[in-house]
């Protein structure tokens, strides 16, 4: 195991074998502890560490070949592959702004906003999820906002430009 998941399993208090449902509900009770405008601290720098350290745990739960949510080894509806896109995306953004509304310079350099890079890269699970649900279900309702959602998050790919 790598250091820097040790110390995100550290931070969030959770072990190696957590749940998805683990993270998430550890995840909103430390959002609530750390976030500077409605948590204990005021300073950004937990914040901003508790965002990197969960995208450290969502990537390991993606690579993990026996978690549950591992939509390439489960047989996801497609809602169940829409909702869970749909849920990183909003997250994500949700996320990204709220880190953001102190700031109030736009910055778009990945280097000095990490923020924006961490939404960026929420935004590319989200992306892949539309993708395999495009892939696996052609004929499915939720075709057409998935293509809208990967449209709009077009936006935030100009950036690294």
């Amino acid at each position: 195991m790598n250091s820097k998941l040790q110390e995100a399993l550290d931070f969030f208090h959770l072990k190696k074998n957590f749940s998805f449902l683990d993270l998430q509900s550890r995840y909103r009770e430390l959002v609530k502890k750390y976030h500077p405008d409605r948590g204990e601290y005021t300073s950004t720098v937990l914040f901003i560490k508790l965002l990197e350290y969960k995208q450290i745990l969502e990537k390991y739960l993606l690579e993990n070949e026996n978690e549950q949510f591992n939509f390439e080894n489960t047989k996801a509806s497609d809602y169940e592959l829409y909702k869970k896109a749909k849920q990183i995306e909003n997250d994500a953004i949700l996320s990204y702004f709220n880190s953001r509304k102190n700031i109030s310079i736009v910055e778009l350099n990945l280097e000095r906003n990490p923020e924006l890079k961490i939404l960026i890269e929420e935004l590319k699970k989200s992306k892949t999820l539309y993708e395999e649900l495009i892939k696996k279900f052609p004929n499915s309702i939720w075709i057409r906002d998935a293509k809208d959602s990967m449209e709009s998050m077009k936006v935030w790919w100009k950036s690294q430009d």
